[in-house]
């Protein structure tokens, strides 16, 4: 999947943690309102990830000891070494505007998981993992890929199928139905509507160009008699030279 759809501001990212590492009182303020899964880059999960483990140990946060962390958990240049971390020290968001940035993140956050979640407990994620395993559809499944709605029905049993569509009102859905649950249904704002349909194409490989109409079709037969027309033409003007 390209995760480079889904909504993140890795800036933001990198001043929250600088702010911390800078001003470790702060991690209480940021720590109410985030968790390391908020985090979009895997790198400033790990760091935060560090910080918690720390804070959890009675471990002072600051640039060296979370260095430290890392460095003995093997975690350092995952991370992009202890230069990326001095990098996030200098670019640290000031504390009057940091909850700014964590209200956004967070909010990315949520963005990147509302896509569906039923009764099941079935994210986006799963769903998408679920009817095209591997980031592939069967190949008995089908599809269909409109403005209005993307169809799903797998091969696979229970045989879910999965959509995102546009009623004829303008509300907008992501619905699941499975053979052993009832069918969910949950209704979404434009924007969700959006990231649902990236979701899918991305997550599943779809295919979204569209089909010739007959109309369509007819210029492709006629350009094709056309061009051999033409290739005739050529022929004939060499033959007679």
């Amino acid at each position: 999947m390209n995760k480079d759809v889904l909504p993140h501001h890795e800036e933001y990212e990198q001043g929250i943690l600088g702010a911390v590492l800078v001003e470790p009182g702060l991690y209480e303020r940021v720590g109410a309102a985030l968790n390391f899964t908020d985090f979009y880059t895997e790198k400033h999960q790990i760091v935060w990830s560090a910080m918690d483990s720390m804070r959890r140990d009675s471990v002072p946060i600051d640039l060296v000891t979370v260095r430290d962390r890392l460095a003995d958990t093997g975690a350092l240049e995952r991370v992009g070494g202890a230069s990326y971390l001095t990098y996030m020290t200098q670019i640290a968001h000031m504390p009057a505007n940091l909850m700014y940035y964590v209200a956004t993140v967070k909010e990315d956050s949520r963005q990147r998981d509302i896509w569906f979640t039923s009764e099941n407990g079935l994210t986006g994620n799963d769903i998408v993992e679920l009817v095209c395993p591997g980031g592939k559809l069967g190949e008995e499944s089908r599809f269909d890929v409109s403005p209005d709605q993307i169809f799903i029905i797998t091969e696979i049993d229970p045989r879910p199928d999965y959509q995102v569509s546009v009623n004829n009102i303008g509300a907008k859905f992501c619905t699941i139905n499975a053979e052993d649950t009832s069918p969910k249904q949950l209704e979404i704002t434009d924007r969700e509507y959006e990231l649902c349909r990236e979701r899918l194409i991305t997550g599943c490989g779809l295919d979204t160009r569209p089909i010739p109409t007959l109309s369509e079709w007819g210029l492709i037969a006629m350009a094709g008699v056309l061009g051999i027309i033409g290739l005739l033409a050529i022929r004939r003007r060499k033959a007679t030279a």
